[in-house]
């Protein structure tokens, strides 16, 4: 999973089999969804050190020194058969460099133009958006404001996502999440350390849900559903529609908090094997 991914084991909702009814999901959201899903990674692309966004014809692009693609794709695609060609160069410079299809790109036949040059889909993110009701949910999650707390959240995220990398890896990824200050860190703890967190993008009309996570030892204990729940209080309290991006077969756990599909997100690399 990608850090702006989602991370919830999916034990989490073993607790949460009421479907929350929340208010009706409108068709105008979609695009307000994709757009905050644009944002978030170009906000990450942009923390991170050494790496330059630009927008270029037919697409928004990052690329950086750090080989992940937290700083390496291309988004908000708008593709012809010239701009498709620069992004085959760009990902050749670039082992880690994604092409981020989502929803509302044109044409509709970018999927042929990416094949056309050698991207492969890799994997599909769904989409999804609620109208959270209030509810009374306690706020109990703190809101990390000193980089120092800052650091600490991302330094947990980093571990819960990527525990197989190596320090250095996992530094660089803390650091990019902590320089995107304009992303709100949340975080919960349990006797006396950080048990779970989560990344909030508040862009375009949305209450944009990334990277929630919980510690290891505590996950399958109803964490998760208890972070996702003030979490949708939160967005509920901002009069904004909730936003997030999940593997498919998260996406009837999500429904049963109230979660409609909206969309997806299709991510592409460059076939290597390509002559």
């Amino acid at each position: 999973s990608q850090p702006v991914g989602r991370r919830v084991d999916q034990a989490e909702g073993s607790d949460s089999r009421r479907v929350v009814e929340h208010r009706a999901v409108s068709s105008v959201q979609s695009p307000s969804a994709s757009a905050n899903i644009v944002e978030t990674y170009l906000k990450l692309g942009l923390a991170t050190p050494d790496a330059r966004c630009w927008q270029a014809p037919g697409f928004r692009a990052c690329v950086g020194d750090f080989e992940h693609p937290i700083c390496n794709f291309a988004i908000d695609l708008k593709l012809g058969r010239d701009s498709v060609a620069n992004l085959r160069d760009l990902a050749l410079s670039s082992p880690s460099f994604c092409v981020y299809h989502i929803s509302g790109d044109l044409p509709a036949e970018i999927p042929d133009l990416l094949e056309s040059v050698g991207f492969r889909l890799s994997h599909i993110l769904t989409i999804m958006v609620t109208n959270p009701a209030t509810e009374g949910t306690p706020l109990s999650m703190a809101l990390a404001k000193a980089v120092v707390d800052r650091r600490r959240v991302a330094d947990f995220m980093s571990e819960q996502f990527f525990p197989g990398q190596n320090k250095l890896f996992k530094s660089r990824v803390a650091e990019t999440t902590t320089r995107a200050d304009s992303l709100e860190l949340l975080f919960a703890r349990s006797e006396g350390r950080i048990s779970a967190a989560s990344m909030v993008s508040d862009a375009a009309g949305m209450y944009g849900i990334y990277n929630v996570c919980v510690e290891k030892s505590l996950r399958g204990q109803g964490r998760g559903s208890a972070v996702m729940k003030e979490l949708l209080e939160r967005a509920s309290l901002s009069g904004k529609p909730a936003v997030l991006q999940c593997s498919p077969m998260l996406a009837p756990w999500y429904r049963r908090l109230g979660f409609q599909q909206a969309g997806s997100v299709s991510i592409y690399s460059l076939f290597r094997g390509r002559r």
